[in-house]
């Protein structure tokens, strides 16, 4: 099921709207912060030093589980229902065996993580840290 990255934002925003105010939603805001913020000086990093994955590579998630902090958990949990994905998560989450890849890998998407714009700080760290 392919969801418009539009409507996920929207559906993002409607529940950041919604907890807003709360010990969650204060979390929340404080976890994007530091993930754009983070996005941004790895962009510029990127750039000066002429840095990139290669083409199709994948291998960061092919042989790495993240450990993901709580904070980071409600952020993740954030995407997962704001694509309406809940189901599809915990039959992957159920499923997930010692030394599997990552469950939210998918080789033939383009960045191979489903969950792109909510993954782990360890995930965006990875190859330029």
């Amino acid at each position: 099921m392919k969801i418009s990255i539009c409507l996920i934002v929207k559906n993002e925003e409607k529940i950041l709207k919604a907890l807003e105010g709360t010990s969650v939603g204060g979390e929340l805001a404080a976890v994007l912060k530091l993930k754009d913020m983070l996005d941004e000086k790895q962009k510029l990093f990127c750039r000066a030093f002429d840095m990139k994955c290669p083409e199709g590579c994948g291998s960061c998630c092919e042989h790495f589980m993240p450990d993901v902090t709580p904070m980071e958990s409600d952020d993740l949990a954030l995407g997962i229902i704001a694509m309406g994905r809940e189901d599809e998560a915990f039959s992957k989450i159920e499923a997930y065996r010692p030394g599997d890849k990552c469950f939210f890998y998918n080789p033939d998407n383009p960045y191979h993580c489903t969950v792109y714009r909510w993954r782990p700080l360890v995930c965006r760290l990875f190859g330029a840290s």
